[in-house]
């Protein structure tokens, strides 16, 4: 519903129209009257021909654009308001024209990088806040939130990433007012799309990358960075804290947290995904009790309910309670800090699927491999173990024969393996090895006809000739030199003296902090910084993206690895992003790291780790600069110290 008091507010802060204009807009507003076209039409044309627009696609070249901002960001809202009432039919298309042109004059490379700012930062940066009531606008000339596209985000984003991400997030946070319609479970869909591998080579596209002649292999490579740079910006912009507030609303809770889990699948679902699965499942730990315990628990639950029988509903739910499953199983898998805060949920969950008789033997194979993974089966005497162990020996049958293929899916920890063959949930070794032989062999048949369908020129005979053109790489002109799978998924971490950001610590300050054997309940982070993305050509700027990577582990909150936007650190000198830490400390009277009582009074800002990024995100586009480019690294001269390192060293000789 239009509130005519803000509609009156937003045509006033405008300036475009005289206050009589802005009081009857209130006035028909208020009296539930239907507003006249004239008045629609000239609302708008004075909102289209704004001052402050016209000098804005007119104006040359990369200007500080700070002053814009307030006018330029009263202007969209008071459009997005009107277009709420009616007008876009008529004015839609010159409003789309003009967005284009704000959006790549209003979000130049130099304020883009002010959402990576501590302070005024991240969803507070005014550039963002244009993106969006871009977004919003053109979502209503458009028709509604699903004529929204991923190539139009990307677009408005400038095929940024980072943007991109962040762009969705704060549709997401802020739907427009009146919100606009399904807009936010659109947007999870977007970002579902740019985990796929379609979307990773969308954004390869968009920066001219071509990726026809890269071999399978460094393709694979590219798409696990990608999702590792794609979780560092979900976790950056609180993907998971948007999540749960946008699922207190009833109508649209199941259908967010399916495109939320769906979303975080893709950046999990793999033991090769381990660093962007790690990130989430940190960041989620941390959010426990609002996105576990009261979102996924009774998700899962309502689904294994829906599951019992062999309705087409109740198959449809098994498929959607083990993909979820798997997502969890995968999360606990990568991260040792999530199995205790997980376990209570997942072993209900088991016990319930191993009671009931009408559970697919499927689902019992997904639920008995994420309670795995959570490690609640060491104990062989609690009552979920004895449970698992008091089914039928016809159900156990069938989950053996299930298990093995289940198992690719999702990866059992070592730990756990004999305590599933202990409960009779893994088949011997005899008739394992008997039965994949022969299902190894059938799957490498039917993979190698597939390929030849969709290959003419594929040397498939059934006599056996696949057998000799895969062994004979040579004939084909495959070069395994360097084809080693640990060349392919490696993570590397941008420091040393042309590091951006300047030198990371002094005297291994950061080694020291690494070597520590931390033994609190998350443990120390474990994932580098992201590899950089491909290089832009010689003379562009360096995308938010690249900047973001760049930044070195003493930037980082220890929890999650995001930039810190408000530091703070504990007596111990640990850093950790305010807001994060305080969701920790909410639940938990612990250090996550060390496992030492902690509480937010003991904590102190740090204010040098802010000011230096602040110092570098200020210079990173400066105009004496031109533009950052590859070449031109900006770090310390030699032998000048950082704020923070300054301090170290006070603190050292005291």
């Amino acid at each position: 519903m239009v509130d005519g008091d803000e509609v009156h507010r937003l045509l006033v802060r405008s300036d475009c129209v005289s206050p009589v204009v802005a009081e009857m807009w209130q006035s028909h507003i208020q009296k539930s009257e239907v507003i006249p076209n004239d008045l629609v039409q000239s609302t708008l044309e004075a909102l289209l021909n704004a001052p402050v627009v016209t000098y804005l696609v007119s104006v040359e070249g990369k200007r500080a654009l700070e002053d814009l901002y307030p006018s330029l960001i009263a202007v969209m809202a008071a459009q997005d308001a009107i277009l709420a009432l009616g007008g876009a039919d008529l004015f839609g298309e010159r409003i789309c024209t003009r967005l284009d042109e704000i959006a790549q004059k209003a979000f130049p490379s130099h304020i883009a990088a002010q959402i990576l700012a501590p302070i005024d930062g991240g969803p507070n940066a005014p550039g963002l806040e244009v993106l969006r009531l871009c977004v919003l606008l053109l979502t209503r000339c458009a028709g509604g939130a699903r004529q929204l596209t991923s190539g139009a985000v990307l677009a408005l984003a400038g095929g940024d990433m980072t943007t991109a991400v962040a762009l969705c997030l704060a549709v997401i946070r802020n739907p427009g007012s009146p919100e606009i319609p399904e807009l936010q479970v659109r947007c999870w869909q977007i970002l579902y799309h740019y985990s796929t591998p379609h979307g990773a080579t969308e954004f390869e596209r968009f920066s001219g990358h071509s990726t026809n002649d890269v071999p399978i292999q460094e393709r694979l490579g590219d798409h696990i960075q990608h999702l590792h740079r794609m979780a560092s910006a979900l976790v950056q912009f609180d993907a998971v804290t948007i999540a749960c507030s946008c699922s207190e609303d009833a109508k649209q809770r199941a259908t967010t947290l399916v495109w939320v889990l769906r979303l975080i699948h893709n950046l999990s679902a793999s033991e090769n995904f381990w660093a962007s699965g790690q990130l989430m499942a940190r960041n989620i730990t941390v959010h426990w009790p609002r996105f576990g315990f009261k979102l996924l628990a009774p998700h899962l639950r309502r689904l294994l309910t829906m599951s019992e029988g062999q309705s087409q509903s109740a198959l449809t739910s098994q498929r959607e309670l083990r993909r979820d499953l798997r997502t969890v199983g995968w999360l606990l898998h990568h991260s040792p800090g999530l199995r205790p805060s997980a376990k209570a949920m997942v072993s209900e969950l088991a016990m319930r699927a191993a009671r009931g008789a009408q559970h697919a033997p499927a689902t019992l194979a997904v639920v008995i491999g994420a309670v795995a993974n959570a490690a609640a089966l060491e104990d062989s005497n609690s009552p979920l173990s004895r449970c698992l162990m008091d089914v039928d020996e016809v159900r156990k049958a069938a989950v053996r024969e299930i298990f093995p293929s289940e198992v690719r899916r999702l990866w059992v920890i070592g730990r756990s393996w004999q305590v599933v063959e202990d409960l009779g949930y893994w088949p011997h070794e005899e008739e394992q090895e008997d039965d994949e032989v022969a299902k190894a062999a059938r799957r490498m048949e039917e993979d190698w006809l597939a390929i030849s369908q969709l290959h003419s020129g594929f040397p498939y005979d059934s006599t056996g000739e696949v057998d000799d053109w895969y062994e004979n790489w040579d004939a084909c002109g495959w070069n395994d030199q360097g084809a080693d799978k640990s060349d392919w998924f490696t993570y590397e971490e941008v420091s040393g003296p042309e590091c951006l950001w300047g030198p990371e610590t002094d005297e291994n300050q950061g080694q020291n902090l690494q070597q520590q054997a931390f033994n609190g309940p998350l443990g120390a982070l474990s994932v580098a910084s992201p590899i950089v993305p491909m290089s832009p050509p010689l003379g562009s700027p360096m995308s938010v993206t690249a900047l973001a990577c760049s930044v070195p582990p003493d930037y980082r909150c220890n929890i999650d690895g995001r930039l810190c936007m408000s530091p703070v650190r504990t007596p111990q000198g640990i850093l950790y992003d305010k807001d994060s830490i305080s969701s920790w400390l909410t639940w938990n009277k612990v250090c996550p790291l060390t496992g030492e009582p902690l509480t937010s009074a003991d904590l102190l800002v740090d204010n040098d780790v802010a000011l230096w990024a602040l110092e570098v995100l200020s210079h990173a586009w400066e105009p004496r600069l031109g533009s950052l480019t590859q070449c031109l690294p900006l770090s310390l001269p030699a032998g000048e110290k950082t704020p923070l390192q300054q301090r170290r060293r006070r603190r050292k000789s005291s």
